[in-house]
């Protein structure tokens, strides 16, 4: 290993002096006590030239940033836990939700379960490690900082997990624009509306969906993302009732018969549906890749 990437003697004591002190809780609620660690990556390149020696702790970097925002008209280091906190809910709280009672039905409510707690607790582990290394290095605007940090500080890295982070958006967005006008679709279905209505809905929720990105910061983004949670937590119960009490479902005729609750999966499953089926769960809970950024406004990280 080279002198570079070695750590000191004496950063090896305070590690293990600082990690036996701090509380256990704090490393995975966060708070005054969490103990940040020492670097992981080098300090890049563009830090350099505006840090001075002894200045290099995430300490300092994070307080420079602040100074730097004090008195400026847009500041970004603003949110506090709660609002990160809204963010996170309308992070997780949204409609992918709605398709779980179609994965248990093709996995099986027995698999299924086990697949969203152990889907679960990985991305809980995760999303920790990725807020630790958050800490260490305040200097991380987003995912694609972190990816061009994993391969050695290359530019191409960044542009590559760019591309995938702007892909991962777009789809999201056509999801909820999809979404949108099916719901459109619905409300209107005695309506006579001239022309293409899925497109001509779409359109529509795009225009709000562009109005509602608009708040440049995140601090302003909470605000809608605590009313997206809130309204999707209550579309949830809704659809709960409303399928409790209705007779039969949407659909149904006498060929295809009721509805089947499986504990395990149906031999006529396919890998196709059974990978959908998976993906679907997975990808409502994958959402680390918006954490950096959301860290990267937190006035305090921990």
């Amino acid at each position: 290993m080279s002198e570079k990437f070695k750590t000191p003697p004496e950063d090896l004591e305070a590690t293990v002096s600082h990690s036996s002190g701090f509380s256990r809780l704090a490393s995975m609620f966060g708070g005054p006590n969490v103990w940040v660690g020492p670097r992981i990556a080098p300090l890049p390149a563009y830090l350099k030239n505006d840090v001075s020696e002894g200045e290099e702790s995430s300490e300092a970097i994070l307080n420079r940033q602040l100074a730097s925002e004090n008195g400026t008209s847009i500041q970004y280091r603003t949110c506090s836990w709660q609002k990160t906190a809204a963010l996170l809910f309308s992070e997780y709280i949204c409609l992918a939700i709605m398709s779980f009672p179609w994965s248990y039905s093709v996995l099986g409510l027995v698999p299924g379960l086990i697949l969203t707690v152990v889907v679960a607790g990985i991305v809980l582990y995760t999303s920790l490690v990725l807020w630790e290394f958050c800490l260490r290095h305040p200097e991380v605007r987003d995912v694609c900082d972190i990816g061009q940090m994993l391969f050695w500080g290359k530019e191409w890295a960044w542009w590559g997990t760019a591309i995938m982070f702007v892909l991962n958006n777009t789809f999201i967005q056509a999801l909820h624009v999809l979404v949108g006008a099916e719901y459109l679709n619905t409300m209107t279905e005695s309506d006579n509306i001239a022309g293409c209505r899925t497109v001509e809905f779409g359109v529509v929720v795009t225009i709000i969906c562009l109005i509602g990105s608009l708040p440049r910061t995140f601090s302003m983004m909470s605000k809608l993302g605590t009313a997206s949670a809130i309204f999707t937590f209550i579309s949830v119960v809704l659809a709960t009732i409303f399928a409790g009490i209705q007779d039969k479902p949407a659909g149904f005729t006498e060929k295809l018969g009721s509805p089947l609750v499986t504990a395990i999966p149906v031999k006529s499953t396919t890998f196709v549906n059974g990978m959908s089926a998976f993906l679907n769960i997975s990808y409502t809970f994958i959402g680390q890749i918006t954490l950096p950024s959301f860290i990267a406004e937190m006035r305090d990280p921990r």
